[in-house]
């Protein structure tokens, strides 16, 4: 009996030291991941465990990605020759689940490709039917492509339990996600090491730092909105850049005049498939096609403009690190200062990562402003205004005087005189602390997450022949769970309130 007793006492000691050691980890994971540990604790509660479990399995995150690397690159080859519109309607077309295997089936036959289009929304028909059947052996070789990916994945998760294939499979429809774990393996190797030993505290805490992201995330769109309301300088500004970046971004003015805000049922978000990724065009990860109102905070409604809370993160990239945002600040003074004030000199911090961009800005452009940048308010709206001003003349200078390309300082050194307002540098605050449960602060973009719409805004509703999703983000399994057919943002009818995700693709046109 007393072997007894202390081999128990024993068991509970070892039980409470693992408990420990998981609690530790973890806590140290949110401090030195605290940036993605906030994207994973935004996914839905059964995202977050399939998440949980492929991180068990680091060396299957690495190999798949391996794959997809080979995968995306043959799939870009296989469309280099066309034009970067028609890539851009390809592109778009593999997000349908089964549709390239069924075009391919058809043969080129003209009924045969109307038959199997009669299951897809009309918006693609036009596109989808000229490819089907004018470049036939590319549809060929697009199903081709993805089945030898799948057979690829069925080989390397081969030696694992069901489940986890399942898990791996399922993760792939949330591409996203999977890319994070790939980018951040220091976070994949302990998040698959506490989720063992643990399991239990993970699931508590990340439910508890979703909470709070939450809550978060909705007093900033209400201070959002807010802010917009009472400042028509910075809404007039914003309407006008909303308008630029639509343009820079393929979407075309009868895209975003008119967003009808009838509620539906439900927005279905569907991102690119995970074997032949996003198009290469995009300078960060975009995963997910958004409408064009996800990006801007607000729709248009007959002349009318509804506020339904702060621009994407894609928006503020845009916005600040555009290779001409300089243009931005010259146009659009007033926002900028708005951004200034609610993401950098404000007490708000964002989890979209808004936040870090506006930062990002600062600590690179310091130099180039006052030292009482801060606190002189009224002098910021100019100031941002001169020093859009100067950088524009600076790359007229150095287009004017090819081979130079001089430096702001040297540019700016002679020229202190047109340019009164930005003489010293500005004193700027110490980076960002490490985030803590109270608040959430990125360093970096965090990884799309499709928000759900709870209080029945910007949702679409299926197709008869769909199933209706369950989750914001739809799966696209092979055999195991088949992907939702994604419906246009043509028919999307938002009211206040997306993760993130784009616009709608253009039409070939009428069919011969």
């Amino acid at each position: 009996m007393k072997k007894y007793l202390i081999g128990m006492y024993l068991l509970l000691l070892w039980g409470t030291v693992i408990a420990q050691s998981a609690q530790d980890e973890l806590a140290q994971l949110m401090r030195d991941d605290s940036v993605d540990v906030t994207s994973i604790a935004m996914y839905p509660q059964n995202v977050r465990e399939i998440i949980f479990r492929v991180s068990t399995h680091p060396e299957g995150v690495a190999k798949l990605n391996d794959m997809q690397k080979k995968s995306n690159q043959s799939f870009r080859n296989l469309i280099a020759s066309y034009s970067k519109e028609e890539q851009n309607k390809i592109w778009n077309l593999t997000r349908y689940t089964k549709l390239m295997e069924q075009l391919a089936g058809t043969k080129g036959k003209k009924r045969k490709a109307e038959n199997v289009l009669k299951n897809f929304p009309a918006d693609i028909h036009d596109d989808a039917y000229n490819y089907a059947v004018n470049h036939h052996d590319l549809i060929v070789a697009i199903d081709k492509l993805d089945k030898e990916f799948d057979n690829s994945f069925i080989s390397i998760v081969a030696n694992y339990s069901p489940d986890d294939q399942s898990a791996f499979r399922r993760l792939m429809n949330t591409p996203e996600a999977l890319s994070l774990l790939n980018r951040n393996m220091h976070l994949t190797v302990h998040l698959g090491d506490i989720y063992k030993n643990n399991p239990v505290l993970l699931r508590q805490q990340l439910d508890s730092l979703s909470t709070l992201v939450a809550e978060q995330n909705a007093r900033e769109k209400e201070e959002w909105k807010k802010e917009m309301q009472q400042n028509p300088d910075a809404q007039k500004e914003l309407k006008q850049s909303a308008e630029q970046y639509a343009k820079d971004n393929g979407y075309s003015e009868n895209d975003y005049r008119d967003t009808d805000p009838k509620i539906i049922e439900r927005y279905v978000y569907v991102s690119y498939p995970y074997w032949c990724g996003y198009p290469w065009w995009y300078e960060y990860d975009y995963w997910y096609p958004y409408p064009h109102w996800h990006h801007w905070g607000f729709y248009y409604w007959h002349g009318d403009i509804f506020w339904f809370g702060p621009p994407s993160w894609y928006f503020l990239y845009w916005h600040f690190h555009h290779h001409h945002y300089y243009q931005h600040f010259h146009d659009y003074p007033h926002i900028t200062n708005s951004y200034l004030n609610h993401y950098y000199y404000g007490p708000r911090r964002s989890s979209s990562g808004n936040s870090a961009e506006v930062h990002r800005w600062m600590q690179q452009n310091e130099t180039a402003l006052p030292r009482d940048f801060k606190t002189n308010t009224p002098l910021r709206v100019e100031r941002i205004r001169e020093f859009g001003k100067s950088e524009i003349d600076r790359e007229n200078f150095n287009r004017a005087n090819p081979g130079k390309n001089i430096s702001r300082d040297e540019f700016m050194k002679p020229r202190t005189e047109a340019y009164p307002n930005l003489k010293q540098p500005v004193e700027i605050p110490p980076p960002l602390p490490k985030s803590t449960p109270e608040e959430i602060k990125p360093a970096e973009k965090p990884a799309e997450v499709p928000e759900k719409n709870k209080d029945k805004i910007y949702i679409e509703k299926p197709r008869k022949t769909i199933q209706s999703p369950s989750e914001k983000v739809q799966p696209k399994p092979k055999e195991v769970i088949p992907r939702i057919q994604p419906k246009p943002p043509a028919q999307v009818t938002p009211q206040p309130q997306p993760p993130p995700q784009k616009k709608e693709q253009p039409k070939t046109g009428k069919r011969k």
